[in-house]
């Protein structure tokens, strides 16, 4: 039962609020409610609307990670989603946000409570706690009885409350990413794929390394959407992305997903992760470049404007002014981060595939310049090099195991984070790497987003720019290798047979006290087939090198995932 009731999660928070027209009182007399299943078998959820002094909506607001409710000696933090750590047999389940209300639940809704207290507090200096004091039972099949109080005063209707939220304390609405259930079933096979692509990469604890795995998966995806549906090519390619082939221990085997699940998820992401928080400036981007009067079929570009919003342009690759067209459109796209993405267009090539990301995003909580000093850091060889360490202390998303400390720090409004893992003096930064996979880095979100705490951070001001030059070994390591072969199956983008000469991916990262500012640009380049040779195959100090991602918090997605090392 308790499985039942939290998969149709949702739907209870929403048949709440619509039978009970939200918090209010019932006496013994009022009318029956409509669906008396929703009592009977169903939790009871609580919902507080917070407002500013002004009467506007301050929920949700990043500085959530402060609020935390008290009910029966045991405290709860609150979180955008609703996680399974979060479920506590056997009555109690957590709190969250959903729209403009603080939930409180869930309670079993077959046990009676009477005059029960549950303590909001907010977690920031002078903003007081709230207390909420509330009965319910169930009389008979179809009729209860609720009654609320605010701070000692009964309530009719919505409960409400008003909050002046300290100084530097976002106040922008943001609007999670709604995605179908088809599209949720996509997120964590992409991100396994991400990590699977991050361990081919072998990553060292001697160079620092930033890679957009995401971008990989979009160029993937688009190849994908040029062969026959059915064709060895396209399932090479959705295996991959599907997860399928387990890497590094991930539990989670997936089911191999159709090509068109992914278009639906990679084109929710394109249109709504730049809206998702006003406070964050995002780009996802698509290209698609060709050589001037080379045949493509409409059907191809159109596909790849309509679900990735693609541009698309023909140009005589034999002039220099195609060239600087392309690094435009990337410079463009990068906000000047990445220039230039190719040097020259060499005379087999026949298109260019394009993804470009842009990220950047102020902390919810900066840190001064002031506080900014040389200090230390070592690196893995034990030699040490003064870097500019930023300091700061305040409320953080934090855990430690035997092996790492992590530590989550938001950006904005707390759509997008940064999780930074540091190894303990028992294993290297390689070794951490090995072991971490999605299926440990979902649960460990899930565990920061729940374990927020006062946390000493200093952590380097850093640069890393990366040039990874042939994604083709790593992507066949995977199991992409039909794409760049005479093999491959790519007729639904040409009637000439083509396959692709080689990817690579430029990525660039700048964390400094104000926030973070990311980019990569991936390209995948096209040549006919009869064209192609072969192919080469509680205090988190940072002052060691460290291994940290950069998601989006409703959807889970990687975004970015790299190293510092100290270089």
């Amino acid at each position: 039962m308790k499985q039942i009731i939290k998969n149709i999660w949702p739907l209870l928070c929403a048949a709440f609020f619509l039978t009970t027209g939200s918090c209010s009182n019932s006496k013994e007399d009022s009318e029956p409610i409509i669906d008396p299943v929703i009592w009977d078998y169903s939790p009871v959820v609580l919902s507080l609307k917070v407002l500013s002094p002004e009467g506007g909506s301050i929920l949700p607001y990043a500085n959530l990670m402060k609020v935390s409710a008290t009910f029966r000696g045991q405290t709860y933090y609150c979180g955008v989603e609703p996680q399974e750590t979060r479920f506590y047999a056997p009555h109690f389940y957590g709190l969250k946000v959903q729209n403009d209300y603080l939930l409180f639940g869930e309670l079993d809704g077959t046990t009676k409570f009477e005059d029960e207290q549950v303590v909001i507090s907010w977690g920031v200096d002078s903003i007081k706690a709230d207390t909420i004091t509330f009965s319910h039972w169930i009389i008979e099949e179809g009729k209860v009885h609720n009654s609320f109080c605010l701070n000692g005063k009964p309530i009719e209707g919505q409960m409400e409350i008003r909050k002046e939220l300290p100084k530097g304390i976002a106040r922008n609405q943001v609007t999670p990413i709604a995605l179908t259930d088809y599209q949720k079933a996509c997120v964590n096979p992409v991100n396994t794929f991400g990590m699977n692509l991050f361990h081919k990469m072998e990553p060292t604890d001697r160079e620092s390394i930033i890679v957009s795995p995401l971008g990989v998966a979009y160029v993937l995806a688009m190849i994908a959407g040029g062969a026959p549906e059915g064709s060895k090519t396209a399932e090479e390619i959705l295996k991959a992305l599907s997860g399928v082939a387990e890497q590094d221990g991930d539990p989670a085997i997936y089911a191999l997903l159709h090509r068109s699940d992914f278009d639906n998820l990679f084109r929710t992401i394109i249109e709504r992760s730049p809206t998702t928080d006003p406070g964050v400036d995002l780009t996802v981007a698509n290209a698609f470049f060709v050589r001037k009067n080379f045949p493509i079929y409409n059907g191809y570009v159109n596909f790849l404007a309509e679900t990735y919003h693609a541009d698309y342009g023909q140009q005589d690759f034999n002039s220099l002014e195609a060239i600087d067209v392309i690094n435009g459109w990337c410079n463009q796209k990068t906000n000047g981060l990445i220039p230039k993405i190719i040097n020259q267009i060499e005379p087999e090539t026949i298109a260019f595939l394009i993804n470009a990301i842009y990220f950047r995003a102020p902390w919810l909580l900066p840190f001064t310049k002031e506080s900014t000093r040389n200090e230390p850091f070592t690196k893995a060889d034990g030699t040490q090099v003064n870097l500019q360490m930023m300091h700061q202390e305040d409320y953080f998303g934090y855990t430690e195991t035997e092996d790492y400390q992590a530590l989550q720090m938001p950006f904005a409004n707390g759509v997008y984070t940064m999780t930074f893992l540091l190894p303990k003096e028992r294993i290297s930064l390689e070794q951490l790497i090995a072991q971490t996979n999605n299926y440990l880095l979902q649960k460990l979100q899930q565990s920061l987003a729940n374990s927020s705490t006062t946390t000493n951070v200093t952590l380097p001001r850093f640069k890393v720019n990366t040039e990874h030059k042939k994604l083709v070994n790593q992507l066949k390591a995977l199991g992409v290798r039909r794409i760049f072969t005479e093999d491959a199956e790519l007729s639904e983008i040409s009637p000439v047979d083509i396959l692709v000469s080689n990817m690579l991916q430029k990525a660039y990262i700048n964390v400094n006290e104000e926030g973070c500012e990311a980019a990569a640009v991936t390209v995948a380049s096209f040549v006919t087939a009869s064209d192609s040779g072969p192919l080469t195959p509680k205090t988190f100090r940072a002052d060691h090198p460290f291994l940290y991602f950069i998601t989006e918090r409703s959807t889970g997605l990687i975004f970015f995932a790299g190293t510092y090392c100290g270089d």
